[in-house]
């Protein structure tokens, strides 16, 4: 093999290959894999129905008197053949150039979906696999902002398109010119995102192909056979991901996928997912806050969190509700709070009200905060406020009747399995959650949006009447 010398493979929209430079083995075996029998030719075959104009082999590469030309989602399967069979190969990379597009993620990843993004962070084509509800869209919101380059989103259903347009405007906050939108009766390119159909990309194609940094292709597994040779092999981007439900096609050419967008990177684990769903059993009350602040950055977020433990209006909703609670006798109560100026500001409005509290410290002892879990789990305590951090194997309370969210809250690791434990118990006996839906910011809405997957909630509930 060595007299071939080094192989040069050229990475553009496609990958190309000097003829004369590729050894007979490894031809033989790209071959292989990119020219095979036409599944629906072999099943009218079988059934002894009419062929037509059906081809019996599907070719997915071309080959003229000096190159031959194979789809850019092979590339990293080109890779592993040429070691192993011992080609000496270097990459030369053609791909354009594109500035940067600043865009930032408001929301919170869940541990299983940041392994994903991690995951598919590592190679610039593939595919991420996923069952519905498994938070793709969000992860790829996440790799989105990661990559930072003008991005397309294509999807082969039109209510698919619109919720990705809807989930843009949400997690990126993109929205004006910065997001596009091609479709049936619209044309316009975004600056930093454009969400498209199928079938309008195919009729566009040579005015767009240059035009992204990365291409995002949802449903892989539903897109029609041709999009992947006729249209996704134009794009000229650095980067392609491709989303799907599951690794087969009804048509049998799941290999489109892989040969055109990339193999598969990462397949999201169902039982994680599962896990991280319905991590307590209780009746939600989910109360909207009339709570506002100019969120535009994550730099604004401590400001945003001290204002919200301040908001005097806000913390009076929840005085309301914690009194009326106590006057239902509905003991013991539990408030998670966002730290001890929360926890102070609402005991201050509380103590007018003759409502006595138990504040905890994040500063208290060990033995200090098992005597007081012990207190408040033989009743001794009704009302005990603890910020969210003090949650620990050595601060853990499970008499709790009510529990009041009171701050913005991701729910991970020691919190998580707090909630998991108040599961635990007389099932006859579910607790009552109050949650503060802070509508106006934005990336509070999401925080709660994430948290009503924990809750097991399907869907947006109704917000309780906060008169």
């Amino acid at each position: 093999m060595s007299r071939y010398g080094t192989l040069t493979i050229h990475l553009g929209s496609r990958v190309r290959l000097h003829s004369k430079s590729i050894p007979p083995v490894l031809r033989k075996k790209i071959y292989e894999k990119l020219v095979f029998v036409n599944p629906d030719f072999q099943r009218r075959h079988r059934n002894g129905e009419m062929l037509g104009n059906v081809t019996s082999h599907i070719r997915c590469l071309h080959e003229n008197h000096h190159h031959l030309f194979i789809p850019r989602g092979f590339f990293y399967q080109l890779q592993a053949l040429c070691r192993r069979f011992g080609v000496r190969y270097r990459v030369l990379d053609n791909r354009p150039k594109f500035e940067t597009v600043k865009m930032e993620f408001h929301g919170k990843l869940k541990d299983y979906q940041k392994i994903a993004h991690d995951e598919i962070l590592r190679r610039d084509f593939g595919i991420l696999v996923g069952g519905p509800k498994t938070g793709k869209k969000v992860i790829t919101l996440r790799y989105i902002s990661t990559r930072s380059v003008p991005t397309l989103i294509v999807a082969p259903h039109v209510n698919v398109v619109k919720d990705w347009e809807r989930k843009v405007r949400m997690f990126l906050q993109v929205d004006g010119d910065r997001l596009g939108s091609i479709g049936e009766r619209s044309y316009k390119i975004g600056s930093e995102i454009t969400v498209a159909h199928t079938n309008a990309v195919a009729r566009k194609i040579k005015a767009i192909r240059n035009r992204f940094g990365l291409v995002v292709i949802d449903d892989c597994n539903f897109c029609p056979s041709r999009f992947f040779s006729n249209v996704v092999s134009q794009f000229n981007s650095l980067y392609t991901l491709g989303l799907a439900n599951s690794t087969t096609r009804k048509d049998g050419l799941s290999r489109l996928m892989y040969f055109y967008v990339g193999d598969i990177i990462h397949t999201i684990d169902k039982e994680r997912v599962l896990e991280d769903r319905s991590l307590v059993k209780a009746d939600i009350m989910v109360r909207e806050t009339p709570f506002h602040f100019p969120y535009a950055s994550q730099r604004d977020f401590p400001a945003l969190m001290k204002s919200l433990m301040e908001d005097q209006e806000r913390l009076q909703l929840i005085a309301s509700d914690i009194k009326r609670e106590l006057e239902n006798e509905s003991t013991p109560i539990l408030v998670l709070t966002g730290g001890s100026l929360q926890s102070q500001n609402l005991s201050e409005i509380l103590l007018p009200n003759g409502i006595k509290c138990r504040c905890v410290d994040i500063s208290e002892t060990s033995d200090e905060l098992m005597m007081v879990e012990n207190d408040f789990n033989n009743g001794r305590i009704p009302l005990l406020l603890a910020p969210l951090d003090v949650i620990s194997k050595d601060f853990s309370p499970t008499g709790v009747r009510v529990l009041f969210l009171i701050a913005p809250v991701y729910f991970k690791g020691e919190l998580a399995e707090f909630l998991r434990s108040l599961n635990s118990g007389d099932p006859r006996s579910r607790i009552k959650i109050y949650d503060y839906v802070d509508t106006q910011v934005g990336i509070l809405k999401n925080y709660f949006r994430i948290r009503s997957y924990s809750y097991g909630l399907k869907s947006q509930p109704l917000f309780m009447d906060n008169s």
